[in-house]
């Protein structure tokens, strides 16, 4: 079994599974930028998304290392939670940490959101990791 990816772990990888939850328990996974900031976590997203809808439900997560598209797995899951950021100086922060990683990449994502009328729609979430690990 890979082994379980703690915080610093997923802040460095370049993309991350999310595993949210339907109504009905079962899983879907979705590649993400993970965004590391002062030894914490964070996602962003538009609050119209499927994985916010979930999230908004249920808020367990589970989170791997992954490849771009998602489908190859390269750790163990680690379970956790996700939760909105409220304060807007932590959410303007981990948006610097964003841009920071992520270059040109986030501009051309924001450019598809201007394109779909939502330029200036998204949310901030913590991602936290249990201490005693996953699956």
């Amino acid at each position: 079994m890979a082994d379980i990816p703690d915080i610093e772990t997923l802040g460095a990888a370049r993309y991350v599974s999310l595993r949210t939850f339907k109504r009905d328990g079962g899983p879907i996974d979705v590649p993400v930028w993970p965004i590391p900031h002062d030894g914490r976590l964070f996602l962003f997203t538009d609050p119209a998304s499927l994985k916010a809808r979930r999230i908004g439900r249920d808020p367990r997560i589970e989170l791997s290392v992954c490849n771009a598209n998602g489908k190859r797995i390269l750790s163990g899951w680690a379970t956790g939670h996700a939760a909105p950021v409220l304060d807007a100086a932590l959410s303007d922060q981990a948006m610097k940490a964003l841009r920071a990683k992520y270059g040109w990449q986030l501009p051309a994502i924001q450019f598809v959101q201007w394109l779909r009328g939502r330029a200036d729609a998204y949310v901030i979430y913590e991602l936290s990791v249990d201490a005693h690990g996953a699956q």
